[in-house]
């Protein structure tokens, strides 16, 4: 084959179509991966306990099939008339917290109408 003006820029129209159909895929595939969900948290029960009269405490229930390991971080927030209320707050547990058992976050909420959420 001769190779002229001609057949060069043929051959150079066809790289760069390449070129183009391979970086589009390249960023087709990292548009992908940058939208991979991030692993959901595991929701848990929370519940504002009522300790004297307008003040009620937020205990949370491991209320998942297994036991959650020490050192875990569980974060929760409270709410108060379903609003958000005094940020996002969290517990390391210091020891195991085995299905059906609770901890008591120490947290004092003010009033009557309290709620919480809780995850890890």
């Amino acid at each position: 084959m001769k190779f002229t003006f001609k057949t060069g820029v043929i051959v150079l129209a066809s790289l760069l179509t390449s070129v183009a159909a391979i970086n589009s895929s390249v960023r087709a595939e990292n548009i992908r991966v940058n939208k991979v969900p991030l692993p959901l948290a595991t929701s848990l029960d929370c519940k504002a306990v009522f300790i004297k009269e307008f003040t009620q405490v937020p205990v949370i229930k491991n209320s998942t099939q297994k036991t959650i390991s020490s050192g875990t971080v569980i974060s929760w927030r409270g709410y108060w008339a379903g609003k958000p209320a005094g940020g996002n707050k969290s517990i390391t547990l210091t020891q195991p917290l085995a299905p059906g058992q609770t901890i008591n976050t120490g947290v004092q909420l003010s009033g009557d109408q309290n709620s919480c959420k809780a995850y890890y």
